[in-house]
């Protein structure tokens, strides 16, 4: 059996969702010692795509 994955890009409010949620969720697991997230890449430029 072949197991293929094809990831698909996101869209914007589909990133923002999920930034949220990261942020939430790390928010949570170290409070007050969690300074920052930082996007790094493609989607924090604005340069993603997928073929």
């Amino acid at each position: 059996m072949e197991a293929t994955y094809k990831p698909k890009a996101l869209t914007p409010e589909q990133l923002q969702t999920l930034s949220q949620e990261v942020k939430q969720a790390l928010t949570d697991l170290y409070g007050d010692r969690l300074d920052q997230v930082i996007l790094y890449g493609s989607y924090a430029r604005g340069k993603s795509y997928l073929i």
